[in-house]
């Protein structure tokens, strides 16, 4: 007997299953105001002409992601009120497959936002003359490893898409789509700290030569970013991947393990709304973009003294190259 058909004992003819009811609407509203703050980033990066920046598109280009992979909690919630409580693999995946889809491209996208961190700020003197190609392969390996993760998708629902599933993403990654997805996003996610963590101690030891004006207050902020990044945004992901390959499969009851993962999913989820506060906090060139273009927020609250925004040159904050 599988794990997902004793959930499926347990919880089947509970009408209302208040266990599931209340995981659901707690997921799909830190998914909500997921959806908001990286929609929020994505609006003020095009909007703003001084995050034009590679760092700024694939900080974008990260948010989308989410937002993709965000919007499929939304079915949990409607199979957990609804009464359903369950709903067959095959149709759960044909709902959720743009979230699959997005889900599998956050990794590569925060790595490569990593690596084009390394290349700015550690070798600032190599220069990227065609951003455009150089961020079109980006963008175009990141939908490769989506598109490859919805395929074993369907191959995994012709084998078992009779199977009864709550809705959430989690029960959606079993079997082999589980293992082709987790091993993937943990070699990206351990990159990506590494990569962080390679760039924060280049930045303690050669302060002068990234900033010699402002050094300290600069790189100071640059490794505040960096280590904020590492413990919440890429911290919730690798947590549950962590989860899912070693210590989910040791916990001997599948309902324990299936709440357990709820609540590691919910903290990932909010990792995932992370990057918009983080970088209002961290940098004043999106801090500015976002006072001005919700500013009208602002009035509506009674304060209408807004930060003035110009289109200069980027700060030097680790952010905009």
């Amino acid at each position: 007997m599988n794990d997902s058909f004793e959930i499926f004992l347990a919880f089947n003819d509970q009408r209302p299953c208040w266990p599931l009811i209340g995981s659901a609407i707690l997921l799909s509203l830190v998914a909500f105001f997921g959806i908001i703050s990286n929609f929020t980033l994505i609006y003020v990066t095009i909007r703003t002409k001084s995050l034009r920046g590679t760092a700024n598109f694939l900080l974008a280009l990260t948010c989308f992601f989410e937002i993709l992979h965000q919007h499929g909690h939304f079915l949990f919630l409607y199979v957990a009120i609804s009464g359903r409580n369950f709903i067959e693999f095959h149709l759960a995946l044909k709902i959720c497959i743009v979230s699959l889809f997005g889900m599998a491209g956050i990794a590569p996208s925060l790595t490569f936002t990593a690596i084009d961190r390394l290349i700015c700020i550690v070798f600032p003197k190599i220069q990227i003359n065609r951003k455009g190609l150089y961020l079109s392969f980006y963008s175009f390996v990141c939908i490769l490893v989506g598109i490859f993760q919805t395929k074993v998708a369907f191959d995994t629902a012709n084998q078992i898409g009779s199977q009864p599933i709550t809705g959430t993403i989690g029960d959606l990654l079993t079997a082999h789509l589980g293992k082709t997805f987790n091993v993937p996003a943990m070699m990206f996610n351990c990159a990506t700290i590494f990569i962080y963590v390679f760039i924060g101690i280049v930045i303690q030891k050669h302060k002068a030569k990234i900033s010699p004006s402002n050094a300290e207050s600069t790189n100071c902020r640059i490794f505040r970013s960096i280590a904020i990044i590492i413990c919440v945004n890429i911290g919730g992901y690798f947590t549950l991947n962590i989860f899912r390959s070693f210590i989910g499969p040791q916990i001997a009851s599948p309902i324990v393990k299936w709440f357990t993962r709820q609540i590691l999913a919910i903290l990932s989820n909010i990792s995932s709304a992370s990057i918009g506060p983080i970088l209002y906090m961290t940098s004043e060139d999106y801090r500015r973009a976002i006072c001005k273009e919700f500013a009208w927020l602002k009035k509506l609250i009674g304060n209408e003294e807004t930060p003035e925004i110009q289109n200069n040159p980027p700060n030097n904050n680790g952010l905009n190259n």
